[in-house]
């Protein structure tokens, strides 16, 4: 169940907790306190604790920062330690959260117990883990090279060149060569190569937030390829042969309607789509899906694409006239809204 964050209330116990937060609502500011209220409440040292982000520059101002509120918060318990009973309103604090923390240190015997501890991770700031995933890695190895017979100063490869093209090596032997001949062509018809691959993965590889389009049947990565691609091509053939036998005249009329009106907005050409074409496409394509026993190979629906010049869905976008602008014929929204026939001729 979703909270609001207290910073002071925030539990502390072991286990796994989200924080959501867009740019600039504090997220520092909060690993900061939290960090302080570790050190402080639970007794954690300083250099136990690891705190991680992304770049080597958040590295230097997170642990700035964090330097920033234990020396505040020090600073706040030793005013509060030296004030009389009844003048701790007169001590000034930076903001209401850390006012409020060191309100909650009432006992004397806390309050100074929190200052000890604090006066040592102050000694250990130099020291702790506050850096990039990259720089914990490489100071891990380094502590642990004598036990692990590894380098002293090991290097960070920047590169990721030649580790992307071992990995796309290893997926296009281990899966796609080990694909029915059929599969394959169709899918190098597609344009689908060990150097489009590769940069796909130097694509996906420089993503911090990479968004991966889902489906219901997912492929599963740890899984051979091959038979998860034959039960997807036969789920997607079961569901576009109803849709085609209801739909197909609709279609061939809609592509039909779309050429009539861009020539009427003066487009000089449709190809593919024509008002009066001389192919009877749904023809053609009912003469190939009877051909087709149990289901087409991805080879065979890339050779009737190809033969129908984009009748099929997928590619209605792809060719659409650039002068036509925003005004889309009536009924593009009904083919975008069918995803079955979209997977069953894609």
């Amino acid at each position: 169940m979703a909270e609001r964050f207290d910073a002071n209330s925030y539990p502390l116990d072991p286990g796994l907790r989200l924080l959501e937060a867009s740019a600039g609502t504090g997220k520092t500011f909060a690993l900061a306190h939290l960090t302080l209220r570790l050190v402080t409440e639970l007794g954690h040292p300083l250099e136990t604790l690891l705190v991680v982000t992304y770049t080597d520059a958040a590295a230097e101002e997170l642990r700035s920062r964090i330097g920033q509120r234990l020396q505040l918060a020090l600073a706040g318990l030793e005013h509060l330690d030296r004030s009389a009973p009844g003048d701790e309103a007169a001590v000034a604090f930076p903001d209401p959260v850390l006012a409020d923390w060191c309100a909650s240190a009432v006992d004397p015997g806390q309050r100074r117990l929190w200052i000890r501890r604090l006066l040592v991770a102050l000694e250990q700031l130099d020291r702790a883990d506050i850096a990039t995933i990259h720089s914990f890695c490489r100071r891990s190895l380094r502590r642990l090279a004598l036990n692990s017979g590894a380098a002293m100063e090991p290097q960070l490869e920047t590169d990721a060149s030649a580790l992307q093209a071992e990995v796309v090596q290893d997926l296009w032997q281990q899966d796609l060569l080990t694909l029915p001949v059929a599969e394959l062509s169709g899918l190098r018809q597609r344009g689908l190569s060990p150097d489009s691959l590769r940069r796909c993965l130097v694509q996906l590889d420089g993503d911090v937030r990479p968004q991966l389009e889902a489906h219901a049947d997912d492929l599963q990565i740890d899984q051979p390829l091959a038979p998860q691609l034959e039960r997807w091509i036969t789920a997607a053939w079961r569901d576009f042969l109803p849709l085609w036998e209801r739909d197909h005249a609709q279609l061939e009329a809609g592509f039909r309607s779309a050429a009539q009106q861009w020539k009427a907005l003066g487009v000089r050409s449709s190809a593919p789509y024509s008002a009066k074409p001389r192919t009877d496409r749904c023809a053609l394509i009912h003469q190939w899906i009877l051909q087709q026993r149990p289901r087409p190979s991805l080879e065979s629906i890339a050779t009737i694409k190809n033969r129908c010049r984009s009748t099929s869905i997928p590619a209605v976008g792809a060719a659409w006239p650039a002068n036509v602008g925003s005004r889309i014929p009536a009924l593009w929204p009904l083919l975008c809204s069918r995803p079955s026939l979209r997977s069953g001729m894609g």
